[in-house]
């Protein structure tokens, strides 16, 4: 259950509704087993416990409601629905004596996939995701639009279009992030890793992936008097939580140290649901205080500040 991405949104209001509320709210979308002839199916699951067990839909920790959406997919290879159509054209132009237009393939594809559509293969995959009403965030452990964007669907729905959502984006990241480094004024509490990824905005194309490399060498510092920008970036804070911040204010690679993950142990749990409550604690309090400290960092000064600094690299 620990994140290990956050795509965070702003709810453009406060959030007053409770667990018991939203459980109510997202029930009528609770997962179900995908029809055999349908490609996929999405729903909410208990975040602890099951479905049969009429355990709650929405997990609430101090505030923070945890959610689970559970998506079930098909799997059909392109190259069986392909090799089928293949025969089936080859079937009728021998049978009809005619030849099989694009219109009429992409017909007989249609129908292929609706009859191979039942022995397909099926994928489950997981997203959880929390609702944070002390500062109004959805945070959700992933960063694939398609799910993040079928998840806030959902709620959507449930909400009846009244969940005013909007990303949470730092102003002008890139070049902040990339001053910060030059003037080596990052606060206390991160420390720069040896990792990042450099953009021109000039040119799009050119991208440049660095590992286990001195950010502060002076061959850095002349690809961003040269141009670039930091696009993505390794950072640990506190000595507790790692993670890339990129230029979209998109959390990568969390990962949380052995002292925080051992924190959560310590704390008196004995079934399953304290665990999960136990950790979801320690991982969404370190989240709270990570994103506020980078963006306080952050959001500090005027942007013509910033550009006075970068050019005087």
């Amino acid at each position: 259950m620990w994140f290990k991405q956050a795509k965070i949104f702003q709810l453009a209001k406060n959030f007053k509704t409770s667990a018991a509320e939203l459980d109510d709210k997202i029930s009528p979308l609770t997962f179900t087993a995908c029809l055999p002839s349908l490609p996929q199916s999405v729903g909410f699951l208990p975040p602890v416990g099951e479905i049969e067990a009429e355990d709650p839909l929405v997990r609430d920790v101090g505030g923070n409601l945890m959610l689970c959406v559970q998506f079930e997919e098909k799997i059909l290879p392109a190259t069986v629905i392909n090799q089928h159509v293949a025969a089936r054209v080859k079937e009728i132009e021998h049978n009809e004596d005619r030849r099989v237009r694009q219109k009429e393939k992409l017909s007989i594809k249609d129908d292929i996939t609706v009859t191979l559509m039942p022995r397909a293969f099926t994928k489950f995959s997981k997203v959880y995701a929390y609702i944070d009403t002390h500062n109004n965030w959805l945070v959700i452990n992933t960063t694939s639009a398609a799910k993040y964007e079928k998840l806030m669907t959902l709620l959507q729905k449930a909400f009846h279009d009244d969940l005013d959502l909007k990303s949470f984006i730092i102003e002008e990241i890139a070049p902040k992030i990339t001053r910060s480094l030059v003037q080596d004024d990052f606060p206390t509490a991160f420390e720069v890793q040896k990792k990042a990824v450099f953009q021109d905005p000039n040119q799009e194309n050119r991208i440049i992936r660095c590992q286990h490399q001195d950010l502060y060498a002076e061959s850095m510092v002349a690809l961003i008097k040269d141009g670039c920008r930091v696009k993505q970036l390794s950072l640990t804070w506190q000595d507790q939580v790692s993670f890339a911040i990129t230029d979209e204010s998109t959390f990568l690679s969390i990962s949380y140290e052995d002292e925080l993950l051992e924190s959560a142990k310590d704390i008196d749990s004995e079934t399953k649901e304290q665990v999960f409550d136990a950790n979801m604690m320690i991982m969404t309090k370190s989240l709270s205080h990570l994103i506020h400290n980078l963006t306080s960092f952050l959001t500090i000064g005027e942007m013509e500040e910033v550009r006075e600094l970068e050019e005087a690299v």
